[in-house]
């Protein structure tokens, strides 16, 4: 949570251009949600956040309290179906389709821990990073109902396929999340795709994707892309 108020202060990022309904969106493993000390941490944000022209919305990842996430009350939001973790701050939950400004902006979390075999399962893992077959089928059924297209994809992992433009790794960093995103892509039109796993900041172009957006410490507006 320091992290994010030192990126976000007034200094590092200006917010004197912004009007009306603004937000920032983080790809996963936001972790407001932690522990029992996280009360206090959603108290502080909360009140730090009321002075900024923008709410914080998160797409889950892999390292998330899960227990905590489920137990959170549920509204609907622009369209789909968010957990209220404050009034400033939001989860957008796994398979929905939200509609910001006109955009057409899919929403799936979740990924795979690779050191999940040094974590303690419900205190520093939670099975649930890997989302339900209800949860794929939710999306697919979002997807279907705004005629297979959207403008914006936004997850935590990305398909098999793509992992290795981002990623040299010796682990086996695909799975069930990611073979789940080749499917959408091989029977949805996704106008761009962003996400957040890897500790990288890039941008690819692909013939069978298009472009595709992953962000660590950069910041961008929906549409823009990186240097």
């Amino acid at each position: 949570m320091e992290n994010f108020i030192r990126r976000f202060n007034t200094k590092n990022f200006p917010v004197k251009d912004m009007f009306g309904e603004n937000y920032i969106i983080v790809l996963g493993d936001f972790g407001i949600l932690w522990n029992k000390h996280s009360k206090n941490k959603v108290g502080y944000l909360t009140k730090w956040l009321k002075q900024k022209p923008f709410k914080v919305l998160f797409v889950a990842g892999n390292h998330e309290n899960y227990d905590m996430l489920e137990a959170l009350p549920v509204k609907d939001f622009k369209g789909g179906k968010v957990g209220v973790v404050s009034d400033q701050i939001l989860w957008l939950k796994h398979g929905y389709v939200f509609n910001f400004d006109g955009n057409k902006v899919g929403v799936f979390g979740g990924a795979s821990s690779i050191d999940r075999g040094e974590r303690i399962e419900g205190v520093s893992w939670w099975r649930q990073e890997i989302p339900t077959m209800q949860d794929m089928q939710l999306f697919i059924d979002n997807l279907d109902a705004v005629g297979g297209k959207i403008d914006y994809l936004l997850t935590h992992t990305t398909a098999s396929d793509i992992l290795p433009y981002f990623i040299q790794s010796n682990y086996k960093i695909a799975d069930a999340v990611s073979s789940f995103l080749m499917f959408v892509r091989d029977n949805y039109e996704i106008g761009e795709h962003c996400f957040g796993h890897f500790h990288v900041n890039k941008t690819i172009e692909c013939e069978w994707m298009g472009r595709v957006t992953c962000l660590y410490t950069e910041i961008l507006k929906l549409g823009e892309t990186l240097e």
